[in-house]
């Protein structure tokens, strides 16, 4: 055979180097893997139990009742990781009660979606569950928004009486408004359209 031969201290370095590499990669999905029950968990924490005036008492106080929750609280893109890029914030201090239906006789919850890149249909999934550390949800309803902007404050105030925590558990782009990120389809559960939404 005419080839050259691998030193064994090339071989050696060969091997630990496709070790350290399938090492990373594992770590990184095991810490993605880990860190969506954390985010989700935070989501309803943030969104508070029963909503605004819902299941967990009345006004925008944190689930434990002990202190009261911010008027606002901010996640940005990076942190929501959702599938088309935007921030979150949720409210506590009731400012979106008129957008509530009347049929949420326990309240709902109140956030604004804040989109990064233009959409021309762009869907809003909620979750909802009894149980705080459910980060998926036993329940998923979507609402959809027509001609997005990057920017723009999407209010929406949602709710399920049947359940104690809700919260956005995603935001897709199904129709792009021009170039600019756009995420794959995801599948709809149970729709629900919002007032004057398309869905």
């Amino acid at each position: 055979m005419n080839g050259t031969r691998l030193s064994p201290g090339a071989i050696i370095g060969i091997v630990v180097s496709s070790v350290l590499t399938v090492a990373t990669v594992v770590a990184g999905g095991v810490a993605l893997v880990l860190s969506v029950p954390m985010l989700t968990t935070a989501l309803a924490e943030a969104s508070g139990a029963g909503g605004s005036g819902g299941a967990g008492g009345s006004g925008p106080w944190s689930a434990d009742g002990d202190e009261p929750l911010p008027a606002v609280e901010r996640f940005s893109a990076e942190e929501t990781a959702y599938s088309f890029p935007a921030a979150l914030e949720v409210y506590s201090d009731g400012r979106l009660d008129d957008q509530c239906a009347a049929e949420h006789e326990l309240g709902c919850w109140q956030v604004a979606v804040i989109p990064e890149a233009d959409c021309a249909l762009l869907a809003i999934s909620t979750a909802f569950s009894n149980d705080e550390d459910d980060p998926y949800g036993t329940e998923h309803h979507d609402l959809s928004r027509t001609d997005v902007h990057a920017g723009d404050v999407i209010e929406v105030a949602y709710g399920d009486d049947d359940y104690a925590f809700g919260w956005v558990s995603d935001v897709t782009c199904i129709e792009s408004s021009g170039p600019g990120p756009t995420a794959t389809i995801t599948a709809f559960g149970v729709g629900r359209a919002a007032s004057g939404s398309v869905a």
